[in-house]
């Protein structure tokens, strides 16, 4: 077995994990792992961290995969927002990075698998989420009221909602027709754990305008 069979299934190595595996110096780790960049062989997810073509290619078209390779970039996140709200139809509008929320700095990293969004929230806020595992990698994704919640809370509200005709979920094309009572039930415990008044209005106008019959 050559050195790249070796690692072929792991889910992720880092520079240092790769020297001591071959029991190399990290600079000839990282001269190695640049080689096998420029001939496609491996993937770099973010500085340091990297994947195999074969693995890729092996899992790829599972469901759990962008789970997996966004929890591999940043540990500390669940994939939440539009990404999991478009998995619902809740979102009408395509949306194509993979967005999750995180205890960690917001951040950005683009890579050839795509492009993974962080969006920071306060440990308070950081629950309602469930937790798998595939590759041996836990990952995490919200529920779809905590992925809602994300969504509304870290969006800023415009001005227009002052006027008595704004309609929310015109305004940001969402479909919430199959929200059942749980769901706007466990949504309003987020809004209430948030002890914001932005989302008590939201809740509010919801209440009155999508879910009067709940």
């Amino acid at each position: 077995m050559n050195k790249l069979d070796s690692i072929s299934n792991l889910p992720y190595f880092s520079v240092q994990s790769l020297a001591t595996l071959f029991k190399t110096s990290s600079q000839v780790a990282r001269i190695t792992l640049s080689r096998w960049e420029k001939q496609d062989k491996v993937i770099r997810l973010k500085r340091g961290i990297y994947t195999s073509r074969q693995f890729v290619l092996k899992h790829r078209q599972q469901p759990y995969f962008y789970n997996l390779i966004a929890n591999i970039i940043q540990p500390f996140s669940y994939l939440s927002l539009d990404y999991i709200l478009q998995l619902h139809g809740i979102l009408t509008e395509a949306t194509y990075p993979i967005t999750a929320i995180t205890t960690k700095n917001t951040a950005k990293i683009t890579n050839e698998l795509g492009t993974f969004s962080y969006r920071h929230l306060k440990n308070q806020l950081y629950t309602g989420y469930q937790t798998d595992k595939a590759a041996e990698i836990s990952y995490h994704w919200a529920n779809k009221g905590k992925a809602l919640f994300d969504f509304l809370y870290l969006r800023p509200l415009p001005r227009s909602k002052q006027v008595k005709s704004y309609n929310l979920v015109e305004d940001l094309r969402l479909n919430l027709a199959d929200f059942t009572q749980d769901e706007v039930s466990q949504l309003a415990d987020y809004a209430k754990l948030a002890n914001s008044n932005k989302m008590d209005f939201i809740i509010n106008h919801l209440k009155k305008t999508v879910w009067h019959d709940l």
